[in-house]
């Protein structure tokens, strides 16, 4: 028998008016371009904030030191908008992620990472892919790439009071989520 394959991530997730506006954008993108992946379950729709690389250790070592990290986590809540779709390029890939964007710097959302991060690694953990973060939702992946981006009209945002540990279940679409911290103290 073999051993179930996950992911371990940290993420913010939108609320459920923003997820359904976000599942609503990804069906009338996939038919405007004549995409022909499958669309993302609305529960699955998130911003990854980093992942957790498990170097060998058993889940349940990873997991505690990990929520242990995230409860030292301080920030104040945020607004974050997402106002553009684009392909992502990913080599060696037969499908590109299609992704909501936003053209905004996100200031506040990349703080929430970095000191997510810094609050892991003190507590002797480390994660994966750690450069070229960009905040985006991704909407399906398909082997057509779109050439460019395109303006969504109106935006589509979220007021960010929390951030989630997920463990993705690798080739199920299934994610169980294994804890939320409130956003709360901390510089705005």
């Amino acid at each position: 028998m073999s051993e179930d394959r996950f992911n371990l991530f940290f993420a913010i997730l939108p609320d459920l008016k923003a997820a359904l506006r976000i599942r609503d954008l990804a069906a009338s993108q996939r038919r405007h371009h004549g995409l022909k992946g499958r669309l993302q379950k609305t529960d699955r729709f998130h911003v990854s904030l980093c992942g957790l690389e498990p170097d060998g250790r058993p889940l349940n070592g990873v997991t505690e030191k990990a929520k242990r990290a995230a409860q030292d986590v301080t920030a104040q809540p945020f607004a974050v908008k997402f106002n553009r779709v684009e392909s992502f390029e990913r080599k060696g890939a037969v499908k590109s992620p299609l992704v909501l964007v936003s053209d905004d710097d996100l200031v506040q959302l990349k703080e929430l990472r970095r000191r997510l991060i810094v609050s892991l690694r003190k507590a002797g953990l480390r994660q994966r892919r750690l450069s070229g973060f960009t905040p985006h939702v991704t909407l399906l992946y398909d082997q057509v790439r779109l050439p460019e981006g395109y303006p969504i009209v109106p935006p589509i945002g979220w007021e960010v009071k929390s951030f989630a540990l997920i463990k993705s279940h690798v080739g199920k679409t299934f994610y169980e989520p294994l804890g939320e911290w409130p956003l709360r103290g901390g510089d705005k």
